[in-house]
């Protein structure tokens, strides 16, 4: 298993504090013995004791470089390292020694590539050996962040791939469903096609029954009785016609 090359965390304290703010805040004995105090619970491993002292310290001189960087490694020793990264964020927007930029840079790499965000913990990586070409540990890292990215994007494109494969499935299923649905909506529609034919055919069959039984239909009997009462019409008009005729030839009147 390949371990990350970690620089030293905590920056000690001592005269370079003392000289950093000489001439415009001077740093209180006290408050160096709480930072002293801080910096040795920090080597005992009680990250969050550490944390404390440097954090009230920090109330006190709040522009010291130094105490953010501190901050950042206690919160990183404390697993806490998306916290870890804003802190040093903070330490190098007031940072402007290339020495300390590099530390700085390396640990930020240091808690990305624990976040599992090896492309920035490559790119922080990169920035700091612009500030200190001859770290060794920084050259080391970098290419362990670059070998987990490339990693981590084949791993990215092979999910990508199972999706698609699994997406490409699920449209055959479907694809094949259809196919298997045609030829029974085909029969449905067909048997409904012939659903009014069958209707046509039965009533043609009782109209022939009808008449095969000597049943007579509605409409026939119709016909018939229209055809009587023509009858009738016919036989009455002919009788007048008679009864005209015979008056006729037994008229007597006088010759004019």
């Amino acid at each position: 298993m390949q371990l990350l090359h970690i620089s030293s965390i905590v920056m000690r304290w001592g005269c370079a504090l003392v000289g950093l703010f000489a001439m415009s805040a001077p740093v209180r004995a006290d408050l160096l013995e709480d930072i002293d105090a801080a910096n040795r619970a920090y080597a005992r491993g009680q990250y969050s004791e550490a944390l404390d002292g440097y954090r009230s310290a920090q109330v006190e001189i709040p522009e010291a470089p130094e105490l953010r960087y501190n901050i950042g490694g206690a919160l990183y020793a404390d697993s806490a390292f998306q916290e870890a990264v804003a802190a040093f964020d903070s330490a190098l927007a007031i940072t402007s020694d290339d020495s300390n930029r590099a530390r700085i840079l390396h640990n930020k790499g240091n808690a990305l590539f624990r976040q599992d965000d090896f492309g920035g913990a490559a790119e922080a990586y990169k920035q700091s050996l612009r500030h200190d070409p001859t770290q060794d540990d920084t050259k080391y890292n970098l290419e362990l962040a670059l070998s987990k990215l490339q990693e981590q994007e084949q791993q990215q494109q092979q999910q990508s791939d199972e999706n698609q494969d699994q997406e490409n499935q699920q449209d055959q299923s479907e694809q094949e469903q259809e196919q298997q649905q045609e030829p029974q909506q085909q029969q449905d529609e067909n048997q409904q096609e012939q659903q009014p034919n069958t209707d046509q055919n039965e009533q043609n069959q009782d109209q022939q029954q009808q008449q095969q039984s000597g049943k007579m239909s509605p409409e026939d009997a119709r016909r018939i009785l229209e055809a009587i009462r023509d009858n009738e019409r016919d036989v009455q008009k002919q009788a007048r016609l008679r009864m005209m005729k015979q008056q006729t030839k037994t008229y007597v009147g006088n010759p004019w």
